[in-house]
């Protein structure tokens, strides 16, 4: 799994980062727009008269991109709603994330794609959105 979103986050040409939530924040900043980070994680295998049947996997990942920390939600304080974090930042990494589930869906049921909306992450100052997955697999 990990591999294959690492793959994915190449052929996007986005960063890829793979660890615990803690060392995300000594993520160096590279020359690029997206950036996909995958927390460790859960791998349930299932298995039928001693043979394995599948595995389900249980993580989450955020895609981000670096932003202004100043810069306002949406419309706040007159705010023009298109220079907010929202237009700006999160709504792209929310269609982008989509990438992922359209290349999954060929070789796995999305069980759960629970998206959240994140701001001012880290010493970066990332916005964008994280995602809680269940993945299922089938051998």
């Amino acid at each position: 799994m990990k591999e294959k979103l690492q793959q994915i986050a190449r052929s996007n040409n986005w960063a890829f980062d793979y660890g615990r939530d803690d060392f995300s924040n000594l993520e160096r900043l590279e020359d690029k727009e997206f950036y996909l980070f995958l927390d460790p994680l859960e791998e349930l295998v299932s298995f039928d008269d001693s043979q394995e049947v599948g595995r389900t996997y249980n993580g989450r990942l955020l895609l981000l991109m670096v932003s202004d920390f100043d810069r306002v939600y949406d419309d706040q304080e007159g705010n023009n709603a298109s220079e907010g974090k929202y237009e700006r930042y999160i709504k792209r990494c929310k269609e982008e994330v989509m990438k992922i589930a359209k290349a999954f869906c060929w070789e796995y049921d999305i069980l759960q794609w629970r998206m959240l909306e994140v701001i001012n992450l880290y010493d970066t100052n990332f916005d964008g959105v994280l995602v809680n997955f269940q993945i299922k697999s089938d051998r």
